[in-house]
């Protein structure tokens, strides 16, 4: 293990191996950076297209940063893939608070819209969006993250899917049967937030504050009291992470 004071603004290492008269030498192309508590540092790529901005208080003690381009990374199933993916490194290094990463991106890039930074998650193997600052005259991307993983730039323009509803377009229910709605909601790429504005719920033009579960994609609304024989009518909407609206009317007889 280097000391930090020796790999500190180091631009790369050679290594060389020998054995029986045979000499092989590599270069590693890494600009490290000594990082600790109590500093401000900025670690580049050598591309200098993905950066970290550490806090006084991002890192527990001393430590050697710097950020990696990879050739091999986990697939990018959904969505457009718009950038190199960068390691951040260490990336198994327990961070005491967070830092702003950002990646620069191609000026043909610059009227994309819906394009953020995604993290690889290694739990649950999929590449998660991070709420992303765009700065259109710089061309870069900025995002708060509290751990070293791998990030790239994601673009999403699929809106949300809306799975199943109860009760259902165009059904008809016994009055004792509809005691609450239930919108089955899907979103694979950039996900859909846990909060009151990513969700718009109507009955009968009346607004309803619904709850959402995350782990069951589900939407649901109790009903205090029956509704009353006849048709009636739901109107619902919902948007990710990085604006994508989805809507579905449904109208439904209880008798």
């Amino acid at each position: 293990m280097l000391s930090h004071q020796v790999v500190n603004n180091m631009k790369y290492i050679d290594v060389e191996l020998s054995h029986d008269n045979l000499l092989r030498e590599t270069r590693f192309k890494y600009e490290m950076h000594t990082v600790g508590p109590g500093l401000k540092n900025h670690v580049f790529s050598t591309d200098k297209n993905c950066s970290i901005k550490t806090k006084p208080n991002t890192f527990f003690q001393t430590n050697t940063s710097w950020i990696e381009k990879t050739e091999a990374f986990p697939p990018v199933e959904n969505g457009f893939h718009l950038a190199p993916v960068y390691q951040l490194q260490p990336y198994d290094l327990a961070l005491k608070s967070s830092f702003i990463v950002g990646i620069k991106y191609s000026r043909d890039l610059i009227e994309h819209s819906k394009i953020g930074i995604y993290f690889f998650d290694p739990k649950s193997k999929k590449w998660v969006y991070t709420p992303t600052e765009n700065n259109k005259r710089k061309q870069i991307l900025t995002a708060e993250l509290d751990h070293m993983d791998a990030v790239t730039i994601i673009q999403d323009l699929d809106s949300p899917k809306i799975i199943n509803t109860f009760p259902g377009n165009s059904g008809r229910y016994h009055i004792q049967d509809v005691n609450e709605i239930k919108i089955t909601i899907d979103d694979p790429i950039s996900g859909i937030e846990s909060k009151e504005s990513s969700f718009e719920l109507k009955l009968n033009g009346k607004k309803l504050f619904c709850a959402y579960q995350p782990l069951k994609k589900e939407v649901s609304y109790n009903l205090n009291q029956p509704l009353s024989r006849g048709q009636h009518r739901i109107d619902f909407k919902a948007v990710d992470r990085v604006g994508n609206e989805s809507s579905e009317v449904i109208y439904f007889v209880v008798y």
